[in-house]
């Protein structure tokens, strides 16, 4: 079986195989899934590569998150007059 070099970091492209790994899933689970997943936006493959390009999988995987990356400001900047100021 040929060495998949979709896997390495240097690749922009991912097989279904790095797709897959990326998503935690065996590919058949990956394969079972994806027509769901891509009426939920998941990207599809690239029709001259055959691949996925990583980024858009990657943006899309971002997109569903539920949190924020961002940690907010414990304490919003008070609004108004500042008397110690004057």
């Amino acid at each position: 079986m040929p060495n998949d070099l979709t896997l390495s970091d240097e690749s922009l492209w991912g097989s279904i195989g790095w797709a897959s790994q990326t998503m935690g899933m065996s590919k058949d689970n990956f394969m079972r899934r994806r027509p769901k997943m891509m009426q939920e936006g998941f990207p599809a493959i690239d029709d001259l590569t055959n691949l996925y390009l990583k980024a858009d999988v990657l943006a899309w995987i971002d997109r569903r998150r539920k949190v924020s990356a961002t940690i907010p400001d414990s304490e919003p900047e008070p609004k108004g007059v500042k008397l110690d100021a004057l």
